[in-house]
């Protein structure tokens, strides 16, 4: 359910949750920024309390997204 949008003006890649309500991963309809990535600058910003509500609720990260959670040592057990 974690999700990273590339094709942003800018370089920083935000993570959003999405709402239940949702008919797509592409729908507006968006309840939380939870951080985001900025590749040219190696930098990451994360709510880690609010990630783990959404881990602990059984959202799944993506692939890139997870590996960013593992990084920054945020999971659903802590």
């Amino acid at each position: 359910m974690f999700s990273l949008f590339p094709n942003l003006p800018s370089s920083i890649h935000p993570f959003i949750a999405p709402s239940p309500f949702s008919p797509s991963l592409l729908s507006p309809l968006f309840p939380q920024r939870l951080g985001y990535y900025d590749p040219l600058r190696k930098e990451t910003n994360l709510n880690a309390p609010a990630i783990k509500k959404w881990l602990a609720l059984g959202a799944q990260p993506s692939e890139t997204v997870g590996r960013l959670l593992a990084k920054a040592m945020i999971t659903a057990e802590e």
